[in-house]
């Protein structure tokens, strides 16, 4: 990359930008301090800033990135997302992406950034919608067939930020299949009718380009900075033990999810006020909110979130329970004793699914549902949950320390921190890939495995094919 912009404006912007923490100026040392093919090609402090900016702006829980580099550009936006948050990031060559773990792996957000190696257009035909932001990086001859390929899984909303989309000016007189590339990329952004975009001069070049809703159009405002086009959304309300998620959809899309405590002593008027807030810093309006479905395993937390629903948004929330049509037969001995969360679960496992599955649901209480081949609930198995089981072993060994639940260096722990997350994570694993096994000999038909959160315990598995973000 040849710099274009003034040297004393590119100082000028480099001293008026945050400085990063402490550890981007060791990898970007690492980077430029020899053995690394194009150390240029670094994201820096200017780029790398406004992408942490861009992800905290949106309330992005995933992330796609294009181009992983020494992992300047995943960092920065890894910082930006919540705990359970997530970062795909694609790249091809395994020697610069082993220096990005080494640091991704020094810091407490390496854990949210999973690295895919190999070619990046067979890598995203793997991957499953939606995400909140996708950042192109990677070899800018294919940058409109990796537009192409990132667009569907993004939400409505979802930004696409390529770096790099001047090209050190070439895009004027484009003479390499790189430059032509870029100007092949940034003319079918600006006319695509499914986007809206502009083009920054941001060191090299960035086009930042929104995709639109269903109903929107160029031209069209929305409501909030960042926010939504208008169009019907639905609020999905989980009431569980412990936490309390709201899912806001458009269509089957996924646009925002957001958690609180289940509090029992909270009214329906804090809640209504909670959630709204909530929603609003994500930049959705309240009034789109054209319909509610409750699933609720608390029962006095059941009419307190039908009452929310009816004074924050004047609908009348949908409760899942006994009565409720949702297609599927319910063959445990006593339909009433099932769960609502667990019947969601079956549905919408069965439809992923197309065929027996078993669902594993790590909440207070980790349950393993089965479904027929026929879409049937069969029943399941409950166990203790991956939390309450830790806070028994803290509580009743008068030695051991509580202890953050997270991904040991080794199964072999050599303290006593590393000793109880290894037997937490591993062991956790064990009892899942051991009823999943169980219960697959004993149904003796063919089923797949999906799990709801806890991305955690799910990668260590061997049984788990699939898990939500939720």
């Amino acid at each position: 990359m040849k710099p274009f912009v003034a040297p004393e404006i590119e100082t000028y912007l480099f001293e008026h930008t945050q400085a990063p923490s402490p550890i981007f100026e060791e990898l970007r040392e690492r980077t430029f301090s020899g053995g690394v093919r194009s150390p240029q090609m670094q994201v820096g402090r200017v780029e790398g800033a406004l992408l942490r900016i861009l992800v905290a702006s949106i309330g992005a829980r995933r992330v796609l990135e294009i181009g992983t580099f020494t992992g300047f550009s995943a960092l920065s936006m890894a910082e930006s997302l919540p705990d359970d948050g997530e970062l795909v990031t694609c790249d091809i060559d395994a020697e610069v992406t082993a220096i990005a773990r080494s640091f991704f792996d020094r810091t407490p957000h390496g854990k949210k950034i999973r690295i895919a190696l190999g070619d990046a257009l067979e890598t995203v035909k793997t991957l499953k919608g939606p995400f909140d932001l996708v950042f192109l990086d990677a070899d800018k001859a294919r940058y409109v067939d990796y537009y192409e390929a990132t667009l569907p899984l993004l939400r409505p909303s979802g930004l696409i930020v390529a770096d790099n989309t001047l090209w050190s000016g070439e895009v004027l007189d484009p003479q390499t299949n790189d430059a032509r590339g870029i100007v092949a990329f940034n003319a079918r952004v600006t006319s695509d009718p499914r986007v809206d975009n502009v083009l920054m001069p941001v060191r090299d070049g960035i086009m930042l380009a929104r995709k639109l809703g269903r109903q929107g159009g160029r031209g069209r405002r929305s409501r909030a900075v960042l926010g939504y086009v208008r169009g019907a959304m639905l609020l999905v309300i989980d009431v569980g033990n412990t936490n309390t998620s709201f899912g806001v959809f458009e269509g089957t899309t996924l646009l925002h999810h957001v958690r609180a405590e289940s509090a029992r002593s909270r009214t329906a008027d804090e809640y209504a006020v909670l959630v709204r807030q909530m929603l609003a810093l994500r930049g959705v309006d309240p009034d789109r909110i054209d319909a509610a479905i409750l699933a609720s395993v608390v029962p006095s937390l059941t009419d307190t979130m039908s009452e929310l629903v009816r004074r924050a948004f004047g609908r009348e929330a949908l409760v899942v329970g006994p009565g409720i049509r949702t297609g599927m037969s319910i063959l445990y001995e006593n339909p009433r004793e099932v769960g609502a969360d667990r019947i969601v679960n079956a549905v919408a496992a069965y439809e992923w699914a197309k065929g027996g599955v078993i669902v594993v649901d790590f909440g207070t209480a980790t349950t393993f549902d089965c479904v027929t081949p026929k879409g049937e609930y069969l029943g399941g198995v409950i166990t203790p949950g991956v939390q309450i089981s830790a806070e028994a072993l803290f509580a009743r060994a008068a030695r051991l320390s509580r202890v953050e639940i997270a991904l040991p260096p080794k199964v072999v722990g050599r303290n006593p921190v590393h000793s109880m997350q290894s037997g937490i994570v591993y062991g956790y694993a064990g009892l899942v890939d051991g009823v999943c096994s169980r219960l697959r000999k004993e149904l003796q038909y063919p089923c797949r495995v999906v799990a709801t959160a806890m991305k955690l315990i799910a990668p260590q598995t061997e049984a788990i094919e699939w898990s939500t973000m939720t």
